[in-house]
């Protein structure tokens, strides 16, 4: 069982539901009801295992073009959840961005980058699960193994039908993009970074969030965490050996 990282519910805000409810109707005892009504369905929950990590070998290394640092292989991994309640009343999450942050762990040393992120593009076929195969040319495909190794191995994952990922800014904050093509998004998600390390890096923090949109029968509403700022995200460090 993965160990859990963090879980927090992502909400609506509140200018989006007052603009929302004042589109419905302009009675106002009605609004506050739309409101109350709308504050319950807009809901969901993302839970965030704690990442997994693992040095790249010479033969798993991709090419470097001479530059001197480290490789490391980093597996995030999110399900996403809909409160009883508001699932019962037919939410679902129809989108999810998966977020994360790069960043020296000392003052004065270099900062870490994006070498890949694993999926960049995957736009078709049902979820499934996946191996993660390294070299200077890196592939993701298809795995048979058993789900018991999935705890126990970095390389291996679980992934839904489109994602789409960029290294993000100044390719320290990597992002993917997650849509389903015929369900909702539900189940967990895996999603890797290849993180190249400067050698005079002693250590790097890896901070995440994750916002989403859900479909609810007052449409579909974008909702994410109350806290947004890296340096107050859940983060950990991660020792350059």
């Amino acid at each position: 069982m993965e160990e859990l990282w963090f879980e927090e519910e992502l909400t609506l805000d509140e200018e989006v539901v007052s603009l929302s409810v004042k589109e419905l109707t302009n009675n106002r005892e009605t609004q506050s009801a739309y409101a109350n009504e709308i504050r319950q369905l807009v809901r969901g929950v993302v839970q965030a295992d704690k990442p997994r990590w693992q040095v790249l070998t010479a033969e798993q290394k991709p090419l470097q073009s001479g530059t001197k640092s480290r490789f490391y292989l980093v597996r995030l991994g999110y399900q996403f959840y809909v409160p009883r309640e508001a699932h019962e009343k037919g939410t679902r999450f129809i989108f999810g961005r998966c977020e994360a942050h790069l960043r020296a762990a000392n003052p004065g040393q270099p900062h870490p980058s994006v070498y890949q992120v694993i999926p960049d593009m995957i736009v078709e076929g049902e979820p499934r699960k996946v191996t993660i195969k390294l070299g200077p040319e890196i592939t993701v495909g298809d795995y048979g193994g058993s789900l018991g190794e999935i705890s126990t191995d970095v390389m291996i994952g679980l992934i839904t039908p489109a994602v789409t990922g960029w290294p993000g800014e100044e390719e320290r904050e990597p992002f993917w993009e997650l849509r389903p093509i015929n369900k909702d998004l539900t189940g967990t998600q895996h999603l890797w970074l290849i993180v190249d390390v400067p050698n005079n890096c002693q250590a790097f923090r890896l901070s995440s969030r994750v916002e989403g949109d859900v479909q609810t029968k007052f449409g579909p509403f974008g909702i994410g965490p109350k806290e947004k700022l890296w340096d107050n995200r859940p983060s950990v460090v991660i020792e350059a050996t």
